[in-house]
């Protein structure tokens, strides 16, 4: 008797959120932004994203939300961030898609 088996994959629309440090309600917004980017659905983005907090900052804790989980964008840490005054992060699409995430950065000022 031969028996079969079979793998099933499923892409699952969740969101794909990206948080670096720990957020508290003791640390105040020091930037937020949309970032968006469309496709003209011939070709797969990959793209390094860097913001810069103008000022004399330190980074406690950054909240990248995808706010369109159907469209698969994935973010990735690249560099910064905590103790930094930038962040910077890669995100990769799947073909045909764009992104559309929500920052967050969170920290305090320095002066």
């Amino acid at each position: 008797m031969d028996t079969f088996s079979s793998v099933t994959v499923k892409e699952i629309n969740k969101p794909h959120n990206l948080f670096i440090g720990r957020c508290t309600k003791k640390y105040p917004v020091l930037y937020q932004e949309n970032v968006v980017l469309n496709n003209d659905g011939k070709s797969q983005v990959t793209a390094n994203i860097r913001i810069n907090v103008e000022g004399p900052v330190r980074i406690i804790c950054v909240k990248i939300y995808d706010e369109d989980p159907d469209v698969m964008a994935y973010p990735s840490y690249s560099s910064g961030g905590i103790g930094k005054n930038f962040i910077e992060f890669n995100v990769l699409t799947t073909y045909g898609k764009g992104f559309k995430f929500f920052v967050q950065i969170f920290g305090v000022k320095l002066d």
